[in-house]
């Protein structure tokens, strides 16, 4: 049997795929975060790789920062009247 034929031009080759469906990340992962408070800064871009470690966002410390005082200056309290109590010191009433 013979096999029909065509005439050969040189010019440029294109091949085109159409698809459709959802492109996903090979990798990914949910975060999670102990404290709740605000975001202040996103430090990447979406779709961007990251490396193990790297500080994607930067938290609004605010509410941690004034926790930490209060802790500071109520051991300082409970201190300075521990250290009163062991000297032989009596408030006077």
């Amino acid at each position: 049997m013979r096999q029909p034929t065509m005439p050969v031009s040189r010019g440029t080759l294109r091949k085109t795929i159409s698809a459709s469906g959802a492109i996903r990340g090979a990798r990914q992962a949910d975060l999670g975060f102990t404290a709740g408070a605000r975001i202040e800064r996103i430090l990447v871009e979406v779709g961007q790789t990251v490396a193990e470690g790297e500080l994607l966002a930067e938290m609004d410390s605010t509410l941690q920062e004034l926790a930490l005082l209060k802790a500071q200056n109520a051991y300082e309290l409970t201190g300075a009247s521990g250290s009163q109590a062991g000297s032989g010191y009596s408030p006077q009433l």
